[in-house]
């Protein structure tokens, strides 16, 4: 049996307020048992009833129906009837540290609102947070070696830094419009900003292609500074991802050799001889199905809104926006669930 990290499938937990990850992080050399579980392996097998995990030195080292599971003597058991275990989920694309209540403002952005948002995340049983871009530097590298060993009690933290895009054409966000990513025009600006991001080692290196609206001045990246960012990422053993709004800079990102894609092309449904060639060069694809149609929603509230787990971790003010937020043509509707809903604030 393969052995899982167990910081990725405890932290599942946590919402049970079962002390498995606690007593796990407590380095106790006794081995745990959690028995009568139903658990969802995650690797595309069935579930399976009446489980066992015997986990060892803060590994799973064995899964399975309870009577395949050797328990061995002075193990400690935790009873997870009528519970489900399932391994942690990996936010692809988030952006943390930035809202705080109702607001979305670059005055929260502290280390403890950063925090926060990586409990969120855990209690909803995510076990890496991969934040993409808009991440400043004097917190969020610190944090992530904080929360490497899941000791920490949050989501795991990786970062793209603070990320590359054209002059005001980087985050969507006017909170962080400018002063945050890198605003670059030519191949050497694009190499200088990877230089530059190099020795903090961010897990990826988030560039934004697309014009943002065009929003003035706002020249997008064009591919000539696209091809020298991956190239003088790839000089340091650093992986690219890039933003793309349009069909064309989905284009653009193929063309350069980028690791991976975190939407897809919204302007018009891609060619096959596009998927084709992100296939065939395994380019990973993050797609944010749920935001990329979040201007969508027909006049009324999401029947989910009323989930009552839901409804527990918004405060009143909170509820109360989500529930009077007007038509769908209103900016301020869309942002209000948005905000209120994503716990890591908005997508860009």
């Amino acid at each position: 049996m393969r052995l899982f990290a167990l910081a990725a499938l405890a932290v599942g937990l946590v919402a049970t307020g079962l002390p498995v990850q606690s007593a796990a992080r407590a380095g106790s050399s006794s081995p745990i048992v959690l028995e009568h579980a139903r658990v969802i392996p995650g690797d595309g097998s069935p579930a399976i009833e009446n489980a066992s995990l015997l986990i060892e030195r803060g590994l799973v080292t064995s899964v399975g129906p309870a009577d395949t599971v050797r328990v061995p003597d002075g193990a400690r058991r935790i009873d997870l009837t009528g519970k489900t275990v399932m391994p942690a989920l990996v936010a692809g694309h988030g952006h943390v540290g930035y809202q705080k209540g109702l607001t979305f403002l670059r005055e929260n952005y502290t280390k403890e609102s950063i925090y926060n948002d990586l409990r969120r995340a855990a209690y909803w049983g995510i076990g890496t947070v991969m934040t993409m871009g808009v991440d400043t530097p004097q917190y969020v590298y610190q944090i992530r070696d904080e929360s490497y060993d899941g000791s920490a009690g949050v989501a795991r933290l990786r970062t793209a830094g603070a990320g590359i895009g054209g002059p005001n054409a980087g985050p969507g966000q006017e909170v962080y419009a400018r002063g945050v990513a890198y605003e670059v025009t030519t191949p050497e600006q694009g190499r200088a900003a990877v230089r530059d991001l190099a020795p903090r080692r961010p897990d990826l290196i988030k560039v934004w292609i697309d014009p943002r609206g065009g929003r003035p001045p706002g020249p997008k990246i064009q591919p000539d500074a696209a091809r020298a960012i991956v190239d003088e990422a790839r000089s340091f053993g650093m992986k690219v991802v890039v933003h793309p709004r349009d069909h064309i800079d989905v284009e653009t990102a193929v063309d350069a050799g980028v690791y991976g894609l975190v939407h897809m092309a919204r302007d018009r449904e891609m060619t096959d001889a596009l998927v084709a060639e992100i296939v065939r060069k395994g380019i990973y694809v993050t797609p944010t199905l749920s935001m990329a149609e979040r201007n969508d929603y027909s006049g009324s509230v999401p029947a989910w809104f009323d989930e009552p787990a839901l409804s527990a971790l918004l405060n009143a003010s909170a509820t109360l926006v989500v529930n009077s937020c007007g038509a769908a043509s209103d900016p301020t509707r869309s942002n209000s669930i948005q905000f209120t809903v994503g716990s890591e604030g908005s997508l860009n």
